[in-house]
């Protein structure tokens, strides 16, 4: 058995070799480096009895070296090594705690009697010191042991996360946590919650260790990061990841220390086994609450599961939507088929909708024919997004037997916490109140869903046959009427420079409520000439709603960052006027075109007619689908 473990830090090799040969033979078990980093950071990932350095290195020199050791670990033992030319070095390290200086050429069996002499005055106060330190350890041991103990007796995994990371902050003495999520098989970790004076921003929602935390990760034990300011405290179960502990910012001190690393590993193994028994019950709670429709949800663990989201969003100030799905056809499709065969197109509703959800979603079963969707994290736009993603996905969905053929058709709206609501009730109300609006808008006439951007304009406005002037007044053929058959839409006849005038009027409402997000897009013929009429175009840039000015004659380049030219090369721009604009409360379209002088087209207020006609826009020109 070695007589004890020795680290020289040394840059000439012939002095690596001098402290390998000689400390060998002596029975010593003997590591070198040639570099102050790596030194230090094998000082952090094991213990040795004595370190030699010597002070003038490059890079990192011995004495900042030393410094960082003893901040480590202040019981540590070190000797420093120098020329003659550098004694001055050594007697500050002298001042800084080191235990004795040699002055090169070093005298072989002078360095051996150094050595043995500090090692065995180590090994008596050691003795002394031992018993004070493990008494005051052990009480230090219980009082971790007794703040863990209260890990096992918590079933709830948000309260669980929060209650870890407050015992490490107090017991490592640490300014900020995060407890990170593992995500099984990909190796990254997904953000749960905080402590402290953490700051993450909304793309720090993921984390992906460095080679050599992961290392550390697998093996189970804490690790200290480069510049001692991170500690990681993996939690792991039958070498399975199940989350990962980061504390910030030691308080009082440069770096976390040896002491922190123990105190971290006793706090992890409470951890670890609190944690797999609570991520185990909600395992074994979601499979016994399946309906078994396409492995969805019961309503009792979905609204129990929201709830716990809604205080989450509440907690830190982040926004989710809970979507309804409903299948507007399912009495007609449980007459016409049988039972199975109805199960089986249900299923593939739900299998469809599952795929093109993220793994955060959770999809439950209110009726046969009706389906909560939460979505966390999910903000107005984000959930636009989400429906869009979901429509395309259930797009030629069908039910077919013997000669029987019939479409599911469903109707998909969703609200907003916390600009719709702050609970399931309200929220609830406000997407079945969403959804009796879809089912009035004109945008369900089948042609209108199918068709492209300007093959539904040109449904919309028709042809100059379709339009008959009288006075002041306009009216439209029986092909155009049903589009004016809700209070919602209106064909109109305008001087056709009343069209600017509608621009600046909704430029002036984004300008007063310069706090909601939103966008418009205009079609039009000379980008600096539109941009003339704009209303105070530095007012704009200050709201949180975006222009787009599509067409122009030529493509052009602006400082701005919310009026945004387009130049799209494309004859309809030139043929067509319109406007569209939506936000989280309005929506607004008008389409028009020239006859007579005047300008004669449709305006709309019907919501989901003009959500999806941006929609469409986007698609057809490939603009940038998030707002």
């Amino acid at each position: 058995m070695a007589r004890g473990r020795i680290l020289a830090i040394e840059n000439d090799p012939s002095f690596r070799s001098f402290f390998e040969d000689v400390l060998r033979a002596e029975g010593y078990d003997v590591r070198t480096v040639d570099n102050g980093t790596t030194g230090l950071q094998l000082c952090r990932d094991d213990e040795f009895d004595l370190v030699v350095i010597e002070m003038n290195l490059p890079g990192m020199d011995g004495l900042e070296i030393t410094q960082r050791i003893i901040s480590f670990n202040p019981e540590q033992p070190i000797m420093v090594v120098t020329a003659q030319q550098d004694v001055d070095k050594a007697l500050a390290a002298l001042q800084k705690g080191v235990a004795e200086y040699l002055l090169k050429p070093i005298d072989p069996q002078k360095f051996l009697r150094s050595v043995n002499r500090l090692l065995f005055n180590q090994s008596l106060s050691q003795d002394h010191e031992r018993l004070s330190r493990e008494n005051h350890l052990l009480g230090s041991i219980l009082s971790t042991y007794h703040k863990c103990m209260a890990f096992l007796s918590i079933p709830q995994l948000e309260h669980l996360a929060d209650q870890i990371l407050d015992v490490c902050m107090e017991v490592l003495k640490a300014e900020g946590t995060v407890f990170w999520l593992a995500d099984p098989g990909s190796g990254s970790y997904s953000y749960s919650s905080h402590r402290g004076l953490m700051r993450l921003s909304g793309g720090d929602n993921k984390l992906t260790p460095g080679e050599r935390e992961r290392v550390k990760i697998l093996e189970g034990e804490p690790a200290i990061g480069p510049q001692g300011k991170t500690l990681w405290i993996p939690l792991q179960h039958d070498m399975e990841s199940l989350a990962l502990i980061q504390a910030e910012m030691p308080a009082g001190r440069d770096t976390f220390t040896r002491r922190d690393m123990k105190n971290a590993a006793s706090i992890g193994k409470f951890a670890s086994s609190a944690l797999f028994n609570v991520l185990r019950y909600q395992s074994l709670e979601e499979t016994s609450l399946q309906t078994g429709v396409g492995q969805s949800y019961s309503m009792a663990y979905f609204q129990d599961h929201l709830g716990k989201e809604l205080q989450k969003a509440h907690r830190y100030g982040r926004q989710l939507s809970l979507a309804q799905l409903v299948v507007e056809n399912y009495t007609e499709l449980k007459a016409s088929f049988h039972d199975r065969d109805l199960q089986a197109g249900i299923e593939e509703v739900v299998a469809r909708l599952r795929e093109v959800l993220r793994d955060a979603d959770v999809i439950a079963t209110a009726k046969p024919n009706q389906y909560f969707i939460l979505l966390p994290e999910t903000d107005f736009w984000g959930a636009i997004m989400a429906q869009k993603r979901i429509r395309r996905a259930l797009r030629g969905v069908t039910l077919s037997a013997l000669k029987k053929m019939l479409p599911v058709n469903v109707a998909l709206r969703s609200a907003t916490y916390p600009s719709d609501g702050t609970d399931y009730a309200t929220l609830g109300k406000v997407t079945k109140h969403r959804l009796e609006h879809l089912r009035e808008s004109l945008f369900h006439r089948e042609p209108l869903q199918t068709a492209t951007f300007w093959d539904a304009v040109h449904m919309i406005l028709g042809s100059s046959k379709d339009y008959r002037f009288t006075g002041d007044g306009i009216e439209v053929s029986k092909t155009l009427a049903p589009y004016t058959s809700t209070l919602h839409s209106k064909y109109f006849r305008m001087p056709e420079g009343r069209m600017n005038d509608v621009q600046r009027m909704f430029c002036l409402e984004i300008v007063e409520s310069y706090r909601t997000r939103g966008v418009l897009f205009r079609s039009c013929l000379d980008f600096e000439q539109t941009r003339g009429q704009l209303c105070d175009e530095q007012a704009i840039e200050k709201t949180s709603t975006t222009v787009y000015l599509l067409g122009g004659d030529k493509r052009v380049s602006w400082d701005l960052q919310h009026i945004v030219p387009v130049h799209i090369p494309d004859t309809q721009f030139r043929k067509v006027h319109f406007l569209l604009y939506l936000s989280e409360d309005h929506a607004y379209g008008v389409f028009a075109t020239e006859m007579q002088g005047d300008l004669v087209g449709f305006h709309t207020s019907d919501f989901f007619l003009v959500e999806n006609m941006v929609v469409k826009l986007q698609e057809q020109y490939q603009l940038q689908t998030q707002i």
